[in-house]
């Protein structure tokens, strides 16, 4: 029996899953694993001893509950440093019968994949949006047709080479074989929207706890990544200042008592508090809470509307804006966003896979789901497979080659 295995290397936590595939592919979700994570900031590693440990615990975990071993695994990467960009590749088809084989799909990806890049980055992905057959638009899966010439679109993803060799360090100390690396924007909006919604165009917003990752869709393909250095830890932050209590009293409270509608609470609600240095709980105002967490919400809502306004200019997202990650979590936060952003707002949970599918169906493990799907749908597609052995071809994979139209939802 086949299995897929993910790997999500958060700013607070690691998660590792493991999927096995039934007869006829239906994903069982048989393994997962959570281990807090101290050695990455902002989406990078900053400690590549915590980093392994958290990884290895986390897959530990996922293994025990599995009674298995993961073998390679899908990867996530984050961080300020990624870009995403638009590029072409052409070629012709050499093929006698002038018919498209997966190598002139190979090799028109690469060809796109041909620019200048600074010399302290690398390529991490190739996405391919969409293909032209002799100058035919819309084609999505330019295998066995005919022609002489094929094109494709593709969004690159390129990130600095110095935060790329501190992850492989990491997977290399907790001796971990990678199947693929995706940006952890592309595998959460996997995990949250549906083939209708990235058509029509949407954009993710994924609130984690120290950063926040961006990815939007158009006709049916990411078109812009980014990644903000600003989560749901700030808002705990704030409470533990203001408060004057713990980082895991403030945690409490926001859980608990958290939310940004406070024009929906009383004068005469009010939450206890653990303050430092107090020999007893004291009373502070729920609703003057809520304004603290909704003025640092907001900040993040308002940051995340001018990356999308500045990259695509709010062009044809049909489908609005799906909010996720653990931070989406609080209270009221999707009124809150809708306010911000003008149109509508929901909040995304992962489909669920059988088995253990409810471990995963929280907002804050969407990536690790949507790991798990990028690797079926990888597999679905027959897409090019990663070189074994070195890692350094691993992220250089170029994914799923006919990402962009699924013939249907992973279910």
């Amino acid at each position: 029996m086949s299995s897929i295995a993910a790997v999500d290397i958060g700013s607070t936590k690691v998660v590792a899953a493991i999927v096995d595939l039934e007869n006829g592919g239906s994903p069982r979700l048989i393994g997962v694993g959570i281990a807090p994570c101290s050695g990455t900031k902002k989406g990078v590693v900053v400690d590549i001893e915590d980093t392994a440990e958290a990884i290895v615990g986390a897959i530990r975990k996922a293994e025990h509950m599995a009674n298995r071993k993961i073998g390679a695994a899908a990867v996530s990467i984050s961080g300020e440093h990624l870009r995403s960009r638009e590029s072409r590749g052409l070629v012709p088809i050499l093929n006698p019968a002038r018919t498209i084989s997966r190598e002139d799909v190979h090799r028109v990806i690469n060809h796109s994949k041909q620019i200048a890049i600074e010399n302290d980055r690398e390529m991490i992905m190739a996405i391919p949006r969409s293909f032209r057959v002799d100058g035919q638009d819309g084609v999505t899966r330019p295998l066995d047709m005919s022609g002489e010439r094929l094109e494709v679109d593709t969004l690159l993803v390129t990130g600095l080479s110095s935060h790329i060799d501190n992850l492989q360090k990491s997977l290399s100390k907790a001796q971990l074989e990678v199947e693929n690396v995706v940006p952890r924007a592309i595998a959460t909006g996997l995990a949250v929207t549906d083939a209708s919604e990235r058509d029509s165009g949407v954009a993710v917003i994924d609130i984690g706890g120290g950063a926040t990752d961006i990815v939007v869709y158009n006709e049916g393909s990411p078109v812009h990544i980014a990644m903000l250095p600003i989560g749901a830890q700030h808002v705990t932050s704030d409470i533990q200042y203001l408060l004057k209590t713990s980082p895991e009293e403030a945690e409490r409270i926001k859980i608990d008592s958290g939310s940004c509608d406070f024009e929906q609470i009383g004068e005469d609600e009010f939450v206890e508090v653990e303050q430092l240095g107090a020999s007893q709980k004291r009373p502070f105002s729920r609703k003057v809470l809520a304004e603290i967490i909704a003025s640092r919400m907001r900040e993040i809502l308002c940051m995340a509307r001018d990356e999308i306004a500045a990259a695509t200019g709010f062009r044809k997202i049909g489908a609005g804006i799906v909010l996720t990650g653990g931070g989406s979590a609080i209270s009221g936060l999707a009124d809150l966003a809708a306010g911000v952003f003008e149109t509508g707002v929901r909040t995304g949970s992962p489909q669920h896979f059988g088995g253990l599918g409810d471990s995963l169906g929280g907002p804050e493990h969407a990536t690790a789901a949507g790991l798990i799907r990028h690797g079926l749908r990888a597999r679905e597609d027959g897409s090019v497979a990663a070189e074994s052995g070195d890692w350094r071809k691993f992220i250089r994979n170029i994914g799923s080659i006919f990402s962009n139209k699924p013939k249907e939802e992973a279910k």
